[in-house]
């Protein structure tokens, strides 16, 4: 891909990553912790899908991209590990809240997942900006 389209790419996952973590803000302050933790668990998935970019890579599903995050970021060390975990208890929670009604996730739950959506984001953006990518 090049440049100038990989960095605009990269904004664009970024942007979209960005309201998507403002939108788990106003569901967790609404009291609306599942919302919350979908739109924090897609807050994190357009931030690596802005960091796959980087290697080429466009997944075409939830469990792909986790997977080549952890492929090409974590097994590399270019990425700490405790990302990935992140990365997992996001995705398995917005899971539980979308699939089952008889999930336990509390506004408590919302509210750490969305701290470490936070974090995640901030480290994604770290990232690209040594990359000269955002």
């Amino acid at each position: 891909m090049e440049g100038k389209i990989l960095k605009e790419r990269i904004l664009l996952e970024l942007n979209r990553s960005g309201e998507a973590l403002k939108e788990a803000q106003v569901l967790l302050k609404a009291g609306l912790g599942i919302g919350a933790i979908s739109r924090a668990y897609y807050s994190i998935l357009h931030a690596v899908r802005a960091v796959l970019l980087t290697v080429d890579i466009e997944p075409e599903s939830h469990h792909g991209a986790f997977t080549m995050f952890g492929l090409h970021f974590i097994k590399s060390k270019l990425i700490e590990e405790h990302f990935n975990d992140t990365y997992k208890r996001a995705m398995d929670a917005r899971e539980q809240g979308d699939y089952t009604v008889t999930g336990k996730l509390s506004v408590e739950d919302a509210g750490k997942i969305l701290a470490e959506a936070e974090g995640f984001i901030g480290r994604m953006k770290e990232f690209l900006k040594s990359k000269g990518l955002a």
